[in-house]
């Protein structure tokens, strides 16, 4: 059985599963004994009842015309030519049943409306029934080609209403034909008796035109549309045979057994649809549920993630200043070393929950993908172990440039790669793939994350033991982990998913128990630019210097006064203020050569004091921090021109993120 996480499906798109074929073959076959079972007494004479056929013929246009509006609503979406001649069909039978209807002889007058003769039900009939395969067959070679109706000229709109008047049009044209041109056709009726359409071969040559459109439809990995429509056409087969090829006149057993068949046949697909649609109506709102959850997680996640920040960057602030009064104490250097590691593993968890509620700052490049793969192959190799075989495979002769964050996406690799050989305990073979891929727009709603455009996509599949259907749908949630207790945070395959959410992209996973897992990477072309510039990793034991006055904008006491501890320990002249009001005001009575504010600020925020800063004080360089960055904030930093740095910062971070602010102004001064 597949396990995947629930994506939006339409019948003419989704393979029939082997239950439907068998409910399928059940219909068929049940309708098969009926017909057999008819057939001796199809030309025994029964009641003549004129009011069945406009009350038979009222529940099929209504049967048919819901079915081409449910199919055109498909093609909206879809933009498959296939579903709109599909749909075109479904109309035409609506639309000629009309006609039929008002010129049939005692349903509306003793010899029908319209001017009707002799001869024109019987070949409105024949039209209708000949017509209907004729769109089948459309939409089978169309269905093949998967060709999307839109162009740069076209709009689902305009192709709707070419076919409505095409149909409408052929409809009146075959009208006229039947009834103002019934003197040009070949006599096909006699007295109520229309055994003349077997033997001038009429019939016969619209049952054989529905045997080739079944014909067509076959296909052992046929959509749930398909697999409902070959039973439509079967139904139409027999409908056919028993009022128009062995019956000969009206109401007759054959006469009443096969209206009754095209009725039914009418409805097959009908029904096909509404229960797609009661299925559709299911999964928008475990989306719209799941989605909520998720949002919710994210917002606390995030928020939690914010003040653990905070108060890792106290711990980690006093542990960086106290390791270097002790450089004369090994046993206690050592100590202290082991609680700033503890310490920095926490604010490595964070980094994580920040990523899945997608409020961690990116820093975007333009990546070749194959290219960093390549250069991570001898890491991943190391973490999958010698167990495993690592393959990977660019299916594309010039593979796309993404622009993403190549720290934050090595992690999701690797992530997604330790996964993997933790899930083939035994060994078994990873493989990693990739190629461009193109969303078009009838293809979308089964990549509901994604909006149409280019990108390249990026899989990681394993052999694995797989993950069953009822756990696979909670995999990015954090903290849900199938390994055991020690073994896995639960926040690797969040993380993921907040870093593809948070980069335009998406991430798709599919499992088969006993067979393995596909994670599936989606990564948009020339994605939206960088977040915020991110202080550029340096070393640890590298801590410039300098001189310059620099002001500290903080709210929190404790944190405002370990940074003021961090940057005087680097030799600048600190000043301090609590609330943007206030360095304003001090920014009035004395030169700073920097400001140094944290983003979240009582009043005035941290964007805007870096406004005013920049309005007021031109050259003034900015350097903003904080516990999480949004997107929108990040914009904003750009636009200002501020730099930024995140919390929780180690000392030599925050030093090099001050040179970096500083030494560009100076160059300008």
């Amino acid at each position: 059985m597949n396990a995947s996480v629930p994506i939006r499906t339409f019948q003419s798109t989704t393979r029939a599963s082997r239950r439907e074929w068998q409910l399928a073959i059940f219909v068929v076959a049940f309708s098969l004994v009926a017909f057999v079972a008819t057939v001796p007494y199809v030309r025994t004479p029964l009641v003549r009842i004129p009011s069945f056929i406009p009350s038979y013929e009222s529940a099929l246009f209504f049967n048919d015309l819901i079915t081409a509006v449910l199919l055109f609503g498909q093609f909206i979406q879809l933009r498959a030519r296939a579903l709109l001649a599909l749909a075109a069909g479904y109309l035409f039978d609506a639309s000629i049943i009309i006609p039929h209807a008002l010129t049939f002889p005692g349903a509306f007058s003793s010899t029908g409306l319209l001017g009707a003769g002799a001869q024109t039900t019987a070949w409105l009939y024949t039209f209708w029934h000949g017509g209907f395969p004729v769109f089948v067959l459309a939409y089978s070679y169309l269905r093949t080609r998967d060709l999307p109706a839109e162009s740069a000229d076209d709009s689902p709109a305009r192709a709707i209403a070419a076919t409505l008047i095409g149909v409408i049009g052929a409809t009146v044209a075959l009208s006229l034909l039947a009834t103002a041109g019934e003197h040009f056709l070949p006599e096909v009726m006699r007295d109520g008796n229309y055994s003349l359409l077997v033997t001038k071969g009429v019939s016969p040559t619209v049952w054989l035109l529905s045997l080739i459109a079944l014909g067509a439809l076959w296909r052992r990995n046929a959509t749930q549309l398909d697999l409902w429509l070959m039973v439509v056409m079967c139904a139409w087969l027999l409908d056919i045979a028993i009022s128009a090829v062995i019956g000969s006149s009206r109401y007759d057993l054959g006469f009443y057994a096969g209206r009754l068949y095209g009725l039914i046949a009418a409805s097959f697909v009908l029904v096909a649809l509404l229960i797609g649609m009661a299925r559709e109506r299911r999964f928008v709102q475990q989306q719209l549920v799941q989605a909520q959850k998720m949002e919710a997680v994210g917002q606390l996640t995030g928020g939690i993630a914010h003040d653990f920040n905070n108060m890792l960057g106290t711990v980690i602030g006093n542990l960086d200043l106290a390791i270097e009064e002790v450089k004369d104490r090994p046993a206690v250097e050592a100590m202290l070393n082991e609680a700033l590691e503890g310490a920095l593993r926490g604010a490595e968890l964070v980094k994580r929950l920040l990523a899945f509620s997608r409020k961690q700052p990116l820093q975007l490049q333009t990546v070749n993908l194959p290219y960093m793969i390549e250069q991570m192959r001898p890491l991943l190799g190391s973490a999958v172990g010698e167990r495993v075989a690592l393959d990977v495979v660019v299916r594309a002769d010039k593979p796309w440039p993404v622009r993403v964050d190549p720290v934050q996406l090595e992690s999701a690799i690797l992530n997604l790669c330790i996964n993997a050989r933790d899930a083939m305990p035994d060994g078994g073979r990873l493989t990693i793939e990739m190629s461009n891929f193109e969303l078009e727009s009838w293809f979308a709603p089964e990549y509901p994350d994604l909006t149409v455009g280019k990108y390249v996509a990026l899989s990681i599949t394993d052999t694995g033991v797989g993950i069953p259907a009822n756990v696979v749908a909670r995999v990015f949630e954090p903290f849900f982990t199938t390994k055991e207790v020690g073994k896995g945070s639960g926040l690797g395959l969040s993380m993921v998913y907040g870093y593809m959410k948070q980069s335009g992209g998406s991430v798709k996973i599919h499992s088969e128990p006993g067979l393995g897992t596909t994670v599936s990477l989606h990564f948009p072309i020339g994605a939206y630019g960088a977040d915020a510039d991110t202080v550029p990793k340096s070393s640890e034991t590298s801590k410039p210097r300098g001189n310059e006055r620099v002001l500290i904008v903080e709210d929190s006491p404790q944190i405002r006064k370990i940074a003021v501890q961090i940057v005087g320990a680097l030799g600048y002249d600190v000043q301090q203020a609590a609330d943007a009001e206030t360095a304003l005001a001090m920014l009035q009575r004395m030169h700073c050569d920097l400001v140094f504010s944290d983003l979240v600020l009582p009043s005035m925020n941290g964007i805007a004091l870096a406004g005013e800063v920049r309005r007021l004080y031109p050259g003034t360089p900015v350097l903003l921090t904080s516990g999480f960055s949004s997107r929108i904030a990040a914009e904003d930093l750009r636009a200002l021109g501020a730099d930024f740095i995140a919390k929780p910062y180690r000392q030599a971070s925050l030093a090099a993120a001050l040179r970096k602010a500083l030494d560009p102004a100076k160059q300008a001064a």
